[in-house]
């Protein structure tokens, strides 16, 4: 008989998937669990001792059973563990891969050069070939293989920028099939020229659009370039206001790096008395630029955890406010800290923490590039990946003139699940939650497709973790309020 039925006490350890967070403000610690979910309050002394591998001090019997039926505390061996993640990544990934999602680019004209364009090479080719866009038949090609492969899943419009003059005959054709479809899709845009698209963009073909805004207007101006103006900005705030009030959900990226990244709070105050923050179908995200175009100065340029760490810093020396009150809103003088910009699990594990949701949901895989997603584009070509796009050694097949699949080019993508996440991450506690990264920023960072791109993920954690707990430092800047507005 084993020893672990015989003697179950000396089996018991802790487990390899246990992720610690302190608040240095409160003393408090919060356990965290990669492959059971949980989440729990906990004292100093329980961390002291599950770090010590139950050597220092002790816990209460009522503890270490709480510990082990949240899996704190396991009787599983380091292999057993293991087997426990890959089980549940390669269901995961087997589930979504039956259905395929897709991206679609009706052109790869742009009324953008932004300084950092990942597309500029396509640019380059010159006006004649960036307006070669999506013909009919091609159009006609791309619906079929879409309702072939996924005749129910998720569509995004990008490009290029899918709104361009140009682009209304492709634009109307298209959403005229998804509203068929009755699948409303989402876009991303530069959120610019939408003068002549917006008797097309209903909130029941298009439910979401991701628009970049770089700072404020002398900041994103200068960053991302409209071709025949000097200002974008406004035209694109107003654009979003008017999205917002035709039921369309608006996501706002703004791309950082050192040269930007300490102009938020002047964007902020700027979504502020737009109306634009605290309303229910707006949000916004930070994302480091990523050295994916042809800039020739890369020193601007940072990672998740400087990023983070710039946000934090402070514009007056001292204090702390707590990210779980969001009474006192910015008032006149006031340094406003908006909480949007924090890794958006804060909320998740906040409602964890308050006994509002059982456990941890998982991101299993960090993009479907390596599992479901094909880009469609212009010329009939299939990509796995919309970084690495209009070069015919990435494609991963056609879907005009006939579908066909270049089966090598697609293993190197689709078993980034077997080959990096099953591999180099299966021991990370984070596994499930972050999915090892994005396969393109590994292959520009490295040279090779199956490296793990971890985006600091360990630093966005703990961050949300103690914006979830109710204690971070901002640097007596005030805390926005959350109250949403329709």
């Amino acid at each position: 008989m084993s020893p672990r039925f015989v003697f179950p006490q000396i089996a018991v350890r802790a487990s390899d998937y246990n992720i610690y967070v302190e608040s240095p403000e409160t003393s408090e610690w919060v356990l965290a669990h990669g492959y059971s979910g949980a989440v729990d309050r906990v004292d100093s002394g329980t961390v002291a001792w599950l770090k010590s591998g139950m050597r220092e001090g002790s816990v209460s019997p009522d503890v270490h059973a709480r510990l082990l039926q949240r899996g704190f505390l396991t009787t599983r061996s380091e292999a057993e563990e293991q087997t426990v993640v890959r089980t549940a990544l390669t269901r995961h990934i087997d589930h979504v891969a039956r259905e395929s999602t897709f991206t679609v680019i009706l052109s790869y004209d742009c009324n953008f050069r932004c300084t950092y364009c990942s597309q500029r090479v396509v640019q380059l080719k010159g006006s004649k070939y960036l307006k070669e866009g999506m013909s009919d038949e091609v159009m006609d090609a791309a619906f079929s293989f879409m309702d072939e492969y996924g005749p129910k899943s998720s569509i995004t419009l990008f490009g290029g920028e899918p709104f361009a003059p140009g682009n209304e005959h492709r634009v109307e054709r298209f959403l005229e099939w998804v509203r068929r479809r009755g699948t409303p899709s989402t876009a991303v845009s530069n959120g610019y020229d939408w003068d002549t698209f917006k008797d097309l963009i209903k909130p029941d073909v298009i439910r979401q659009v991701q628009i970049t805004v770089d700072g404020p207007p002398e900041v994103h101006n200068r960053r991302r370039i409209a071709l025949g103006t000097k200002d974008s900005f406004w035209t694109i705030i107003s654009n979003i206001r008017w999205a917002l009030d035709s039921g369309i959900a608006i996501t706002l990226r703004i791309n950082c790096d050192r040269t930007n990244v300490e102009k938020l709070e002047q964007l902020t105050r700027i979504l502020i008395e737009e109306g634009l923050h605290g309303h229910d179908r707006f949000a916004a995200y930070l994302a480091p630029v990523q050295g994916n175009g042809v800039m020739k100065n890369h020193e601007p340029l940072f990672n998740y955890g400087e990023m983070y760490g710039k946000l934090l810093d402070a514009p007056d020396a001292g204090g702390c406010q707590s990210c779980g009150n969001h009474s006192a809103g910015a008032g006149a003088g006031e340094t406003p800290f908006n909480t949007d910009f924090l890794p958006s699990m804060r909320h998740e594990l906040r409602d964890c923490l308050e006994g509002k949701q059982p456990g941890l949901s998982y991101n299993y895989v960090y993009c479907g590039a390596y599992t479901n997603l094909f880009t469609l584009d212009p010329h009939g070509r299939l990509y796995a990946c919309w970084d690495y796009v209009d070069d015919p050694k990435h494609a991963v097949g056609a879907f005009h003139p006939q579908v066909e699949f270049r089966d090598e080019q697609l293993a190197v993508w689709r078993k980034r699940g077997e080959e990096v996440l099953m591999k180099q991450c299966l021991a990370c506690p984070y596994v499930l939650l972050h999915g090892s990264g994005c396969q393109a920023e590994a292959l520009r960072q490295t040279g090779n497709y199956w490296e793990r791109d971890c985006q600091d993920y360990s630093v966005q954690f703990d961050l949300a973790m103690k914006a979830a707990m109710g204690a971070l430092k901002v640097g007596g800047r005030r805390i926005l309020p959350l109250t949403l507005v329709s």
